[in-house]
């Protein structure tokens, strides 16, 4: 895919000669774990198992499914081929690209305003019976840095670009293939390995030399930060380059423009598994590591990005030379922080699979069939005869994104949103009954709750929980409207576009138009 390079030159940003090398971090969860693979392999299953973070992605054909004009005429083979064809739409699937990436409700990753996908191999532990167990991780902590001496030709990553970092099929350490530009480095350094362990630290090496870790083995890679400026992708990744030592230095001529610098880290669990002599292995069946790689779509807000990157901000890279980083903390760029989200694992769960097989344990064999290898040649390919599994029929997302109900004129039947008020630290701020359910939660079941112990106040709290009371007990009170909007929040667990208060935090309703005067007065104490 390319774009002529002039269409991107008015995102080209001018940065210091002595700019200072800022960074910003931003924590994921899962959003997807399966063998696909949109970049390597668009529109099918992939070769092995990986896990995904980030958009949650938009079911943009959901009508299709049901609609009789077009099944009228069609075989049921037909008809289930229409089907699997939709399904690849779903969420983050087999056929994601940027319009469905931005398109999202949500994210599993904290700023909200980046709609990116990102994706690594899945770490299993291969039992001495010859079973496999899937390492447990929460996901991955994405690193944007300001890196690279090309800073006057600095462009955010453009609409659609997407990339892969690592190969799959390497299993050992190639010293020959160096960074393009003058002064390279191997490329087999973009990707390491971190062993952290009560009686560390230890160096860090690019393969998985060391796996008794208490605190987990973090694996570790970073991406190409050169652009050609002209295609979004290209199969053998030609249209991205490395920096000449990876983690910073030049472009090559090749590649002028100069991209954030992705990283991430993932921290697998290794000390959970229980060790029985078997060994350590990628979803692709590498023992080594060497062949750890990761994936990357853009989904970024590009405004939202670009002004992250601008010099003034700080966030990316700045001009301040006494303060040149805010140490990666995203609710320290202003820019980003306005669509954090500390709840982003709750708000955007994972999604059900899109690939019908079972990828947790134990299991036979690796999905997709790939043969244990661990070097030095490369990776023999999987059988031909492997089974290819079906797509599943996932259901589509639940509608928009949330936002805060309008304080004293959104209804739910009788009931009218009074605002937020902060949990008392002493005692319940409404306490005279409660109920909790971690699946079906709403504000709908919340104040019919309430209603039912003829209480005329009900408080959301945690996604999950529901309080009622005659009165908020103090010293809790209602907040004006601008703090409230300033507020997160967590979605409602049995509806999604609803919020439902946050660890602290009430959303409260009252029942009836009455003035709030009620809030004012101390509520008895009593169970509920």
């Amino acid at each position: 895919m390319a774009v002529k390079s002039f269409l991107f030159a008015t995102f080209y940003l001018f940065i210091s000669p002595f700019q200072v090398q800022a960074f910003f971090r931003i924590n994921c969860n899962i959003i997807q774990t399966g063998r696909v693979d949109p970049v390597i392999n668009p529109g099918g299953v992939s070769s092995h198992v990986h896990t995904v973070a980030g958009a949650s992605g938009k079911f943009f054909v959901s009508a299709i499914l049901s609609s009789q004009d077009l099944a009228l005429g069609l075989t049921w083979d037909e008809q289930k081929s229409l089907e699997q064809l939709i399904i690849s739409f779903i969420a983050f699937g087999v056929s994601s690209n940027y319009d469905s990436l931005s398109a999202s409700s949500c994210t599993s990753c904290e700023v909200q305003k980046d709609k990116s996908a990102y994706w690594t191999p899945l770490l299993y532990y291969q039992h001495k019976d010859g079973s496999f167990e899937p390492v447990t991780h929460g996901g991955m902590v994405v690193y944007y840095l300001g890196r690279g001496d090309n800073t006057a030709n600095f462009s955010p990553f453009p609409k659609g670009l997407q990339m892969l970092s690592g190969d799959n099929g390497v299993r050992s350490y190639d010293s020959g293939t160096l960074t393009a530009a003058k002064g390279g480095r191997p490329v087999a350094d973009r990707v390491s390995f971190a062993c952290l362990d009560k009686s560390g630290p230890f160096p860090e090496k690019p393969y998985m030399w060391r796996t008794q870790c208490s605190n987990g083995l973090r694996a570790q890679i970073h991406f190409q930060s050169c652009w050609d400026g002209v295609n979004l992708y290209k199969s053998d990744q030609s249209h991205v380059a490395y920096l000449s030592q990876i983690d910073n230095g030049v472009c090559p001529s090749t590649h002028p423009v100069l991209l954030p610098h992705l990283f991430y880290e993932v921290l697998y669990g290794v000390a959970n598994i229980k060790q029985d002599g078997g060994q350590f292995v990628f979803s692709n069946g590498d023992t080594t590591g060497y062949g750890f790689h990761g994936d990357f779509q853009n989904g970024w807000d590009p405004t939202i990005l670009s002004a992250a990157a601008n010099p003034q901000s700080g966030c990316l890279f700045t001009t301040d030379q006494r303060n040149g980083t805010f140490q990666g903390d995203v609710n320290s760029c202003p820019i980003l922080h306005a669509s954090d989200s500390s709840y982003s694992g709750w708000n955007c769960p994972e999604r059900p699979a899109i690939v019908n097989e079972p990828v947790s344990g134990p299991l036979r064999q690796l999905p997709g069939c790939n043969p244990i290898s661990s070097g030095p040649g490369r990776a023999p390919a999987p059988p031909a005869n492997c089974p290819i599994p079906s797509l599943n029929n996932v259901p589509p997302e639940g509608g928009p994104a949330p936002t805060t109900p309008s304080q004293g004129t959104q209804r739910v039947g009788a009931w009218t949103y009074a605002g937020c008020a902060q949990e008392n630290s002493g005692g319940r701020a409404l306490s005279q009954a409660s109920t909790s359910n971690a699946n079906t939660m709403t504000i709908e079941s919340c104040t019919s709750f309430c209603a039912g112990k003829n209480l005329p106040l009900a408080g959301l709290e945690y996604g999950r929980e529901c309080y009622c009371g005659s009165a908020l007990k103090a010293p809790a009170k209602i907040l004006d409207g601008k703090a409230c909007d300033a507020m997160q929040y967590m979605n409602c667990a049995g509806n999604k576009t609803e919020i439902c208060g946050a660890p602290s935090l009430l959303t409260v309703w009252k029942n009836g138009a009455g003035g709030m005067g009620v809030m004012a007065t101390n509520e008895t104490e009593a169970g509920g």
